[in-house]
């Protein structure tokens, strides 16, 4: 009995004491506010106006090839099949070089069996004239063996002329720009084109089917006679313009059916170029030189007034603006903004 006194007791002095500490715990944890601090100044990011030059341009492939007014055309005297080409188009030809030869096979032996013959009258009329001097022979003997060797001379010589026809040389210093036959196919008439290598055209041949042309063509067809351009040809560039648009090809050329052309004038035609070589046709649509630029990201349009804003220390001003060109990245501006103001910054 004394034992359970004494147990019920103690659980009841434990219990007051964890009763007595809760009474002196917090309510809930409390921590000290940071002192008060002064807030950063925001910075808004800008940009400093510079002059700059901007360029509309679109570049295409052209081909520099032969002035049309300057080709020296060679011809075979007959026809015949071909043997040996010994250049192709775009090699560089002296006058005189040997370009295209004929089968002269048969030819060649008809001149050895001729020789034969030569030989043979030459041997009889010496005979006749040691005849002749000793009496043996009268004068219309040895007179008609003198026609006999001047008859296959002759003949020999008419061999040898038709020989060289079956040769066709360059008929001037330049470059073969045009092949109009084949080894081993029959040819006649003419063979090939030479071009004076100091004179030359680019050559831009634009798809008839203009639901398919590219921004480029299409701005090359807005081109007039005349207009300059930029040819870039071994990392320089050069100046030329154009020579013969679409109607003025037609006009002196005819109608091609798969191609319109046009004709580009290179002003000093580049050291290396060399015909069919394709070059950069250079088409400058607009340009501002030494002009306000600004990109297009801090271009704003209400309407049709577009504007910017300007930084001026922490003040922001709305300026409306008046713009020129612009190739969809950056525009000019003609007015409204002056050089070394700050703009801001779109990223």
């Amino acid at each position: 009995m004394m034992k359970r006194a004494m147990i019920a007791m103690l659980s009841m002095m434990l219990l007051a004491a964890m009763t007595a500490c809760s009474y002196f715990l917090p309510a809930e944890k409390k921590t000290k506010a940071p002192p008060l601090m002064e807030s950063e100044e925001v910075v808004m990011p800008s940009v400093t106006i510079r002059r700059g030059d901007l360029v509309i341009l679109h570049d295409m492939d052209a081909f520099f090839v032969p002035e049309p007014t300057m080709l020296f055309s060679a011809e075979l005297e007959r026809s015949g099949v071909v043997s040996e080409i010994y250049f192709s188009v775009g090699e560089e030809v002296s006058e005189g070089d040997l370009v295209v030869e004929l089968d002269s096979d048969l030819a060649r032996d008809r001149i050895m069996a001729q020789e034969i013959n030569y030989k043979k009258a030459r041997l009889s009329y010496e005979e006749n004239q040691v005849l002749f001097e000793a009496g043996k022979i009268d004068r219309y003997a040895l007179e008609f063996s003198r026609l006999a060797l001047e008859s296959a001379e002759n003949y020999l010589q008419d061999l040898k002329d038709d020989l060289e026809n079956h040769y066709v040389y360059a008929p001037a210093d330049g470059v073969i720009v045009n092949l109009y036959c084949s080894v081993g196919l029959n040819a006649s008439g003419k063979v090939f084109d030479v071009s004076d290598i100091d004179s030359g055209i680019l050559d831009v041949p634009i798809p008839t089917n203009v639901d398919n042309l590219t921004p480029a063509e299409m701005a090359l067809m807005e081109k007039e006679v005349g207009d300059p351009m930029r040819v870039i040809f071994g990392g320089r560039e050069y100046e030329a313009e154009l020579l013969r648009d679409i109607g003025a090809y037609y006009m002196e050329f005819g109608f091609d059916p798969a191609f319109s052309h046009t004709h580009i004038k290179i002003h000093g035609v580049p050291d290396g170029i060399r015909f069919n070589k394709t070059v950069t046709l250079r088409n400058i649509i607009a340009e501002a030189i030494d002009a306000i630029v600004i990109p297009a990201s801090a271009v704003y349009s209400a309407g049709l007034a577009p504007y910017t804003y300007i930084l001026s220390g922490k003040d922001v001003e709305k300026r409306y603006l008046e713009l020129g060109i612009n190739d969809g990245f950056f525009y000019e501006v003609i007015s409204g903004l002056e050089e070394g103001e700050r703009i801001l910054k779109v990223k």
